[in-house]
């Protein structure tokens, strides 16, 4: 369950999306209805959609299985920090190890290269907008 959630870019409570991210950030804008007439934090949301600079949550992906790098490692874009890992682990059903993190929203462009920098060495990953497996849902919907 721990690595198939990546696959299909499943956020964790606690781990991916805490009591201070906002639904943009983590991909979850799609459940705000900002055509209703109130709602806590409104106002907030509609600043933050506006401005559009929030952070993004992102799935980064590595050629292979033997890199899975700690909560918190750097995402670096041509050699700038512009975020961090969240969670990550070993995508099996894909072949290929998976990270998700927040970068700065002018870097969240699916096929954007990353690289991300651990205690044990640093790799380089491509940057996913959508789910790796199954991006459309299509198996779930079967």
């Amino acid at each position: 369950m721990r690595t198939l959630r990546l696959e299909k870019k499943y956020l964790l409570f606690g781990l991916d999306a805490t009591d201070t991210t906002t639904p943009l950030e983590a991909g979850l804008g799609w459940t705000i209805k900002f055509d209703k007439e109130h709602f806590s934090g409104k106002e907030a949301l509609e600043r933050e959609r506006a401005g559009g600079a929030y952070p993004r949550i992102v799935l980064i992906v590595f050629d292979t299985l033997d890199f899975v790098p700690p909560i918190g490692a750097s995402i670096l874009v041509a050699g700038t920090e512009v975020g961090k890992v969240t969670s990550a682990d070993r995508g099996h059903s894909v072949g290929k190890a998976l990270a998700l993190g927040y970068v700065a929203g002018a870097h969240a462009r699916d096929a954007q290269d990353v690289t991300v920098v651990a205690p044990d060495g640093s790799r380089a990953g491509t940057i996913h907008l959508r789910a790796i497996y199954d991006p459309d849902g299509v198996r779930v919907r079967s």
